[in-house]
């Protein structure tokens, strides 16, 4: 549908049922140039995120699983570039979806509006250096543990593929599939904040970029501390013991996040 057909659309239908703007997505509502408070909880919308990622994550992890534990046993390679090129492309699509979605969520909630080609060009650009970078990481750890699960088995006589399939747990298991999609949900919200903040300081608003904890038991003494700091931008959060962050998480499985506030 045409652009501005679709605007019209938007508008007369919030005109005529003014509760529906409430059901619109972020993108919806930037298109009808509706200026609403957003609609969604923050924490519970986060914590979805973070069960769907894990669930792909965790399905990719099982099927290499296996595999890489079944090429161990046969003496062939364990596919861990292919794994980890999977893994890149699901976590890239999923986190710059994320942080799209929360720079325009921030974008209807504060009411200044931007063109949301603009909004997908900075997200899938950060997605993609970030993701290329992550992997890096995640990869190297992965080598590392299938390598030493290969030379355990070659010196070890008698070692089963149950084995080396328990041997690789800590690798391909639920744990770190959930350890990867909590920690890096949080960086995507933050991003996607982030992304936002800088198109509204381009424009010449000024803002600060506010730390949030989750506000319950979970929270760690490091995140306790930063909760409520403000920094403008290009400034950084700064810890109890002087440890700075750009922007949560501050650590493995911190669920913390940041909104963007006009001075």
């Amino acid at each position: 549908m045409n652009k501005n057909l679709l605007q019209t659309a938007i508008q007369a239908a919030i005109k005529a049922v003014p509760s529906v703007g409430m059901l619109l997505s972020p993108r919806a509502r930037m298109i009808g140039g509706v200026q609403i408070k957003a609609g969604r909880d923050k924490r519970t919308w986060q914590g979805q995120a973070e069960k769907e990622l894990q669930g792909k994550i965790g399905g990719l992890m099982k099927e290499y699983w296996k595999l890489t534990a079944q090429n161990i046993a046969n003496g062939k390679p364990p596919m861990t570039e292919e794994f980890a090129k999977k893994l890149q492309a699901l976590i890239q699509k999923d986190l710059a979806f994320i942080a799209r979605d929360n720079a325009e969520e921030e974008s209807a909630s504060i009411g200044i509006m931007f063109d949301p080609a603009a909004v997908d060009v900075s997200a899938e650009a950060w997605a993609k250096q970030y993701s290329y970078d992550l992997i890096k990481g995640i990869d190297e750890t992965t080598r590392a543990t299938v390598s030493s699960a290969i030379t355990d088995f070659t010196n070890t006589p008698g070692m089963t593929n149950q084995d080396i399939f328990d041997r690789l747990s800590s690798t391909f298991g639920d744990a770190r599939a959930e350890m990867i999609a909590i920690t890096e949900v949080t960086r995507a919200f933050s991003a996607g904040e982030q992304i936002y903040q800088n198109m509204l300081s381009e424009m010449g608003v000024e803002t600060v970029r506010e730390w949030l904890t989750s506000e319950d038991e979970k929270v760690c003494p490091i995140c306790g501390a930063l909760d409520g700091q403000a920094v403008s931008i290009g400034e950084k959060f700064v810890d109890d013991d002087g440890n700075e962050y750009d922007n949560p998480p501050s650590h493995v499985n911190c669920r913390c996040g940041v909104q963007v506030r006009v001075k």
